[in-house]
């Protein structure tokens, strides 16, 4: 444990707070980076842990594995997309990300509506 003593004499207890800190910061988005909206790609690069070159190295790999493309007149991500796709990539963790949703049979919801209407 860390103690400084500041000018007017109080005391500092440093470890405490970095935890305090470190652990509210790995839990969140960076702020710069919007949870929602169009960003530039520089931020998708940065949401990614890339750089801006290393992710421009690598965006034929990326949309090979089905990445999202930018909007063609801003040239911005859709960071929600993105997250998904970032998501997906672990099915077992976010199952309902990749399962389809299953369409009623028409029949058995017909056949309950008469009946409801029919009394």
């Amino acid at each position: 444990m860390v103690r400084v003593v500041g000018a007017a004499g109080s005391e500092k207890n440093l470890q405490s707070s970095f935890a305090h800190r470190s652990r509210y910061f790995a839990m969140s988005r960076a702020r710069h980076i919007p949870a929602r909206g169009d960003v530039a790609a520089s931020t998708i690069a940065q949401l990614l842990g890339l750089s801006l070159p290393d992710f421009e190295a690598r965006q034929s790999a990326l949309r090979e594995r089905g990445f999202p493309e930018p909007d063609p007149t801003t040239e911005r991500y859709c960071v929600e997309a993105v997250d998904r796709w970032r998501l997906r990539r672990h099915p077992r963790l976010f199952p309902e990300l990749t399962t389809a949703p299953t369409a009623a049979h028409a029949e058995a919801v017909f056949g309950e509506r008469l009946r409801r209407l029919n009394g």
